[in-house]
């Protein structure tokens, strides 16, 4: 048994012990300077640099001696730089500038993605909700979709390639999907192949059969990564496992058991067990021919999959939900509409009034009574203002017909008759 004077003798000589510190940091770079070690890569080291005049965050790649300093090493590393200018979309980091330290080595200055990796996810959860895993692939195809298009196959897709950017944590599943390192990356346009034929590249529990047997290297070997991580999203593990002959010799020979036998009570559809085990296919052709079918078909497999018996549950509890929304909009409706009633009447009656006057204007100018009939005398006439008793009838001469002193003409106004009561006359002959 160690004596204890010896044992803290070397915890003392621990803590003594001067902590190696990384020579890069507060090393510029161009524009920015190097502030922190946050990851390491195929070919380099990776660090949160910031802008040296305006503090912006970045993410800056490093060649690391490990890697080596030879001529196919930094070519390589020039080649990712090049791929990081050619993908122009949200699921790839920006490109920011390219350069060399003052020690000689390159690097590579490209936007900051903070957030957890699906290999912290995995770690944090074991799997994912079938919904969340269709959606996570969705993006990445989408991002690979952009890869492929301007030449550029990855060559090493896996979960600690895909970062949510933005998230708070693995628990957060609503960050920005972002696919990373493309250090491995080969241009299918332009540019010498700095790989040899026969050399195996890649991660071996994502890597499809021809890349195992060290053959042609394409497109549907990304497509066929992406079906072992949708995979692993959705049941927890990897179709293949063991050491690395034996994943390579997997890859090539077994077939994978569909991930709804490895997790019964996950509710994984029929549709998303077909799409898995296209992108899993052994013969790159039997595959689906584009990361664009890919999304297409994980589109499909979504709306099967919200069409099952527990798709059909929730969407039938979100129309419960949503129900007492509707009652309250058709309440509204039929109060509009209503509403809408009575303006359509008042302006019809509108609408026949102005037709009235305009065709008594029409006849002649003839005005037109809505109320016909004299008004009654309430008050005898004597009693009456001067300004309301009827006017004498000066007009009318003896010898005139009556027809002619009942013409109404703007100079002659129709008379107003009174109609009086036999008490009203007593009344007012016993004022006299």
């Amino acid at each position: 048994m160690q004596p204890i004077t010896c044992v803290v003798e070397n915890l003392v000589a621990d803590l003594l012990r001067p902590v190696a510190v990384d020579a890069l940091l507060g090393t510029r770079a161009g524009e920015f300077i190097l502030r922190e070690r946050i990851g390491a890569g195929f070919s380099g080291e990776v660090y949160r640099g910031d802008h040296a005049l305006l503090g912006h965050p970045v993410a800056v790649k490093v060649l690391a001696p490990s890697g080596g300093m030879s001529a196919d090493a930094r070519e390589r590393f020039r080649r990712e730089a090049l791929v990081a200018t050619r993908i122009d979309h949200p699921g790839v980091p920006h490109f920011l500038g390219y350069g060399e330290l003052p020690t000689g080595a390159p690097y590579l200055v490209t936007e900051l993605c903070r957030g957890p990796s699906l290999r912290d996810v995995l770690g944090a959860r074991g799997s994912l909700a079938v919904a969340d895993a269709l959606r996570i692939a969705r993006e990445v195809a989408a991002a690979l979709e952009a890869a492929h298009a301007a030449g550029i196959v990855h060559r090493d897709l896996k979960p600690e390639h895909v970062v949510l950017s933005g998230a708070t944590g693995p628990d957060d599943l609503f960050g920005s999907v972002k696919v990373l390192d493309f250090g491995l990356s080969r241009l299918d346009r332009g540019g010498a192949a700095l790989t040899q034929a026969g050399t195996v590249l890649g991660t071996p529990r994502y890597m499809a059969p021809e890349q195992c047997a060290g053959g042609e290297v394409g497109v549907a070997a990304d497509l066929y990564a992406l079906g072992i991580v949708l995979f692993e999203l959705l049941t927890g593990r990897t179709p293949f496992d063991g050491d690395t002959v034996a994943l390579l010799k997997q890859h090539v020979e077994a077939t994978p058991a569909a991930p709804s036998q490895l997790v019964p009570g996950a509710g994984i559809s029929p549709a998303v067990d077909a799409l898995v085990l296209s992108l899993l296919a052994k013969s790159a052709v039997d595959r689906p021919a584009s990361a664009r079918d890919v999304v297409v078909a994980i589109d499909r497999a979504s709306r099967a999959q919200v069409s099952r018996p527990g798709g059909r549950a929730l969407a039938a509890a979100a129309e419960r939900v949503l129900q007492p929304l509707g009652s309250v909009r058709a309440q509204l409706r039929r109060q509009l509409e209503g509403r809408l009633g009575l303006i359509a009447a008042v302006a019809l009656g509108l609408a026949c009034v102005g037709g009235l006057v305009w065709g008594a204007s029409r006849s002649g100018g003839t005005p037109v009574t809505l109320v016909s009939g004299p008004p009654l005398a309430l008050v005898p006439p004597s009693l009456a203002p001067p300004e309301v008793r009827s006017p004498a009838r000066k007009g009318a001469h003896k010898g005139q017909p009556r027809t002619a002193q009942a013409r109404r003409t703007p100079s002659n106004p129709p008379q107003r008759h009174r109609i009086e009561d036999p008490a009203m006359r007593r009344l007012a002959s016993a004022s006299k």
